[in-house]
């Protein structure tokens, strides 16, 4: 087969490697990101998206909280306690990472309002991947999580 054939019948193939998974979702929007958006939706100047992803940092932590006990307070005490000891190292790990996003975003653009902006983007994806995670386990279990 010519190379030009090979490259024509693969490539797209390889683009749709690379569409992320989420892009063929049929699940519903969180509603923090929902809000979000709305919020930004307001007024897009750069300071009050800021105050947006501020916001919703603040609720993905609450989120966080919120779903860890509903959890926990279904778990026998012995998995409880592991539970939390994981908890524990996965908040280590969250600072960790924080301070990694921090650097990550001061070394390669410095610290503009507009980098700020995404760093706490950054910083959501891994509170929100963690509540994503918890979320599943109440479901898997057919446990509720009363909002989602």
């Amino acid at each position: 087969m010519p190379n030009y054939l090979k490259i024509f019948l693969l490539y797209p193939l390889l683009i749709i490697c690379f569409i992320p998974l989420s892009a063929f979702s049929t699940e519903s929007q969180h509603f923090i990101d929902a809000q979000t958006e709305t919020c930004i939706a307001k007024n897009q100047s750069l300071l009050a998206i800021k105050n947006c992803y501020k916001q919703a940092k603040n609720q993905w932590e609450t989120e966080l909280e919120r779903v860890y006990l509903a959890l926990t307070f279904q778990l026998k005490p012995k998995t409880k306690q592991r539970f939390r000891k994981a908890q524990q190292q996965w908040n280590k790990y969250k600072l960790i990472e924080f301070k990694a996003i921090d650097a990550i975003y001061h070394d390669i653009v410095g610290n503009g309002i507009k980098w700020q902006v995404f760093k706490t983007k950054a910083r959501i994806a891994v509170i929100k991947q963690r509540v994503l995670v918890l979320t599943l386990y109440l479901e898997d279990f057919g446990l509720s999580s009363d909002r989602g």
